[in-house]
């Protein structure tokens, strides 16, 4: 055969890539296919000329015809590949015109036997010389050794080794029944692959409420979860965080969290709310009627491990939204804003009093208009006071004439002291 050093040359380069080499077998046949045929071609034709020669006397020749004017259309050409013979065909007419120069090729172009034979014993070569290729190039594959007990290595190892079970084998790293490898031990490797090893400790955890086995591997929670084929989800507590690392101690709880929701239709009374409102002046007392409302509320109840913890409950959709019954308590004075409760009111006697731009009160803070002296006994300082007609007052400083119910309230300057005098006003305290 003509192309037999050209294909031993591309064999041999099958051991750098298969690709190339099973492309060079495909072109060298298609090529050997086209030199068949092309000669086949040129047997018939001759073949054809000697029998014509010898079938037609000289005598007996038809004379040779003028030609066509020059202006005669030439004859059409038959339309080429419409009776094109089929692959089996041309397969088998090719077979037939082989005629190898070599002892091999003539015993495997004797009869279809030999030749599938000979196909066979060609398709076992190109499958070991692949498997050969296979062994003969080692792969330069990455190990991550991960342990708790050991130092984390990084290996790079050069093996001719196919799988990861392979690869470990020829770094030296044994693994146990319940280590974690990466890709599996089974799991065909090519070059540049990363084989990751983390070695487990037997440990117990908490999972939905019971003590069970379970296998630590270095990584978070998450991974540990995974790993011993516990399923979860976003709403499942874990101890430590999904996202924190473990350590060989790490005692891992496990809860399981589900909801249940039910809507219910609802009516709502309207609440009496007290807001500090620096729209009214200082110390004026206002009210806001409001009505009640209906709406469809959710209630949502949670269950851990199973056992129902809480409910809670939301609006999902008002059908008339309620209003509330506001006391407005003017602050203009003082800015103060807010919604508040009344823990109480009393009757407040109360007096003013002024010590200056930088006095300072017994509780520590400077003494500002919206400051009051009391009792502490009493009001204990801090405590947020409204005081009708003057307005909101914190307790910040005491008296020796200020007893129980006495209110000296903090005021601009001392003529304004003297105009508010002595008064009996109403007075609440605020709380949040």
């Amino acid at each position: 055969m003509t192309y037999d050093k050209e294909l031993l040359e591309k064999i041999t380069a099958m051991m750098e890539k298969d690709e190339e080499f099973f492309d060079a077998v495909a072109e060298k046949f298609e090529e050997e296919l086209e030199r068949i045929e092309t000669e086949t071609t040129e047997e018939e034709s001759v073949e054809a000329e000697m029998i014509i020669e010898e079938e037609t006397p000289a005598e007996e020749m038809p004379p040779i015809e003028e030609a066509a004017p020059a202006d005669e259309a030439p004859l059409p050409v038959p339309p080429t590949g419409e009776h094109k013979p089929g692959l089996a065909t041309r397969i088998e007419d090719k077979f037939k015109a082989w005629n190898p120069k070599s002892k091999v090729g003539r015993y495997f172009a004797k009869d279809r036997h030999n030749a599938m034979v000979g196909a066979m014993l060609l398709l076992c070569l190109l499958t070991g010389g692949w498997q050969l290729a296979e062994y003969l190039i080692p792969q330069d594959v990455t190990v991550e050794y991960y342990s708790f007990t050991d130092e984390d290595k990084t290996l790079e190892v050069s093996s001719r080794a196919t799988t990861a079970e392979g690869v470990l084998e020829d770094a030296g790293i044994e693994v146990g029944e319940n280590d974690y490898v990466y890709p599996a031990a089974d799991v065909k490797l090519k070059s540049g692959d990363t084989v990751v090893v983390k070695r487990s400790v037997e440990t117990k955890a908490e999972i939905i409420g019971k003590e069970e086995t379970f296998y630590l591997i270095p990584g978070t929670a998450e991974d540990n979860l995974k790993f011993n084929n516990v399923p979860y989800d976003k709403d499942d507590m874990v101890v430590p965080h999904k996202e924190e690392a473990v350590k060989a101690d790490t005692h891992l709880v496990f809860k399981e969290v589900h909801f249940t929701t039910e809507e219910k239709q609802e009516k709502v009374a309207a609440q009496s709310v007290v807001v500090l409102d620096p729209s009214l002046y200082s110390g004026k007392v206002a009210t806001t009627a409001g009505h009640d409302g209906e709406g469809i509320f959710e209630y949502k109840t949670t269950y851990v491990n199973g056992v129902a913890t809480g409910t809670s409950k939301e609006v999902k959709k008002w059908i008339d939204e309620p209003v509330d019954n506001a006391l407005r308590l003017g602050t203009s004075l003082t800015g103060h804003t807010g919604t508040y409760k009344v823990s109480r009111t009393f009757i407040a006697n109360t007096t003013a009093y002024y010590m200056g731009e930088n006095a300072r009160g017994a509780a520590g803070g400077r003494c500002v208009y919206g400051t009051c002296a009391v009792d502490p006994r009493v009001i204990p300082y801090g405590t947020l006071l409204f005081v009708e007609g003057y307005g909101v007052a914190v307790a910040n400083d005491c008296g020796g004439a200020v007893k129980g119910n006495i209110l000296d309230l903090w005021m601009h300057s001392y003529n304004e002291s003297c105009q508010w005098g002595r008064r009996y006003v109403k007075a609440y305290v605020l709380t949040k």
